[in-house]
């Protein structure tokens, strides 16, 4: 490669004690961001900005699974990220395409390469594609970036996994350089470290010098949750799990084809004054399966003994709300109180034109463009919902939704093989005896509204609650107002 111009960013992890105490920089919480390399305002205004030196700016904020890091410099550019620990530093390279290279210290502050580039996703659209391309990257490498090609606004995104650090402190020094030699940095004390030209143009020299002291601390707030993880074995299947926070228990319960990470805007926030457990359902995320029959709601039964938790209030979403409902018939025992989110319902008739529509054109879209066609599908009507474009939705959201779709391929295969309750919940919500919240998104499906209105007339005490101007993702597109009205109803419990 030969370029004009670069852009060149920094990320070390793992400081010395003393350098933490020096260095903190807090960074704030906030949204998920949608990787397009344009930082638009709307999705950037709740991250902290630290201004370059010389010209630009870092744009840096952090939510329960990510990092995101935008920068914004003069003229056109691409960047790298580095991330340190030990006696490893990685380089993760965005321009034209996405690549990653590997240097161990070899001594005297040394560094040698053990791994070369090797370069992938080139496709810059937003096509559902090339955002699935970026969503299986992120989920194999644990980084993604917006990809851009040369003579590119110089506005690039980053997403690193928090757990890419390993439970280590990252601390971060970014670098701007112009192909005139201009170099605008930050921190200040960084000047003239590691600013290695070859590496930047894409190739992987030999003989660096990174002195990652010289790098700032970050504070990213909740990374001082206690997250315990782990997988329970149940009959034919093993689920992932994910715990934090100290209190009564609250399990939440994911939609259908998704994963745990649709409580991103929950999990952190409950676990402040509840002990919290989410979890991939069978055959999601990164819980697996044998092929045999099961039913998801004795499948919690079994997570929730084995993780010694006698009784709990439940949360769930669409297929999360009808695991609930069903586990709150069959063991009313453990269930302390019930908060359903646009619910499914087991014996529900789903049958109208809304539905029907939706199946017919999943159907054609599979056929004719396999999972990736399927999947826009699937958000057009579960994520915009009946009532809006996709560009009247919050692209983060969808981008979201999509990710998590991605990993959904298992679940498809084995939906089937679900072992429905019996007889099922339709006539049986009288028998419900604990405290029900009913949540749902003012232009959701029609056959959501119904279920909801269903739980307020025959569930005894429930209360019913409608969020406006969102569909089924309720608790993503509007997490302030969702995580309000569920503290309400947990705090009169």
């Amino acid at each position: 490669m030969s370029f004009t111009s670069y852009v060149f960013l920094s990320i070390a992890l793992s400081l010395t004690p003393q350098q933490a105490a020096r260095d903190l920089m807090a960074v704030p919480a906030g949204q998920p961001i949608h990787i397009d390399g344009v930082l638009e305002d709307k999705e950037w205004s709740d991250a902290g900005v630290w201004k370059l030196a010389g010209t630009g700016q870092l744009l840096m904020k952090h939510d329960s699974d990510f990092l995101y890091l935008g920068l914004r410099g003069p003229g056109s550019g691409w960047a790298h990220v580095y991330l340190a620990g030990g006696d490893r530093v990685v380089a993760l390279h965005a321009s034209a395409a996405l690549g990653t290279a590997e240097y161990v210290l070899s001594g005297n502050e040394v560094y040698q390469p053990v791994r070369e580039f090797a370069w992938t996703v080139r496709d810059t659209s937003q096509s559902v594609a090339a955002r699935l391309a970026r969503t299986e990257f992120l989920e194999a490498n644990g980084w993604v970036a917006s990809t851009v090609w040369m003579g590119a606004p110089a506005e690039l995104e980053f997403i690193l996994a928090r757990d890419y650090f390993e439970g280590g402190t990252p601390t971060v020094a970014v670098v701007f350089a112009t192909g005139q030699g201009a170099y605008h940095y930050w921190p200040e004390t960084l000047a003239g470290d590691a600013l290695a030209e070859d590496l930047i143009e894409g190739n992987t020299p030999a003989d660096l010098w990174f002195r990652t002291e010289g790098w700032a601390t970050l504070d990213l707030g909740g990374a001082g949750l206690e997250v315990e993880t782990g997988y329970v074995d149940v009959e034919g299947a093993r689920l992932y799990y994910e715990q934090a926070g100290q209190g009564d228990p609250l399990v939440l319960i994911h939609g259908g084809f998704l994963d745990r990470r649709m409580w991103d805007g929950q999990f952190e926030f409950f676990a402040r004054r509840n002990r919290v457990i989410r979890y991939d359902v069978r055959a999601h995320g990164l819980s697996r399966t044998d092929s045999m029959e099961y039913a998801d709601h004795e499948d919690l039964r079994d997570l929730m003994a084995a993780l010694d938790v006698p009784r709990a209030t439940l949360v769930g979403l669409s297929m999360g709300g009808q695991i609930a409902i069903d586990f709150a018939l069959s063991f009313p025992e453990m269930t302390e109180a019930l908060v359903l989110v646009g619910p499914g319902m087991s014996g529900y008739p789903f049958d109208n034109e809304q539905l029907e529509a939706y199946l017919n054109e999943l159907t054609a879209a599979f056929e004719s463009g396999g999972f990736p066609a399927a999947f826009e599908v699937f958000t057009r009507y579960w994520c915009d919902g009946p009532e809006r474009e996709p560009s009247q939705v919050d692209p983060a959201v969808r981008e979201k939704v999509l990710m998590m779709l991605a990993g959904s391929e298992e679940r498809w295969r084995y939906w089937d093989l679900g072992r429905q309750l019996d007889p099922p919940a339709i006539g049986r919500l009288a028998e419900i005896d604990v405290p029900t919240l009913a949540l749902v998104g003012s232009i959701d499906m029609s056959d959501i509204h119904s279920i909801v209105d269903l739980i307020a007339e025959q569930v005894p005490g429930a209360r019913k609650a409608v969020i406006r101007d969102v569909a089924h993702m309720v608790n993503m597109e509007k997490p302030d107002e969702f995580n309000r009205l569920v503290l309400e109803f947990l705090s009169r419990l």
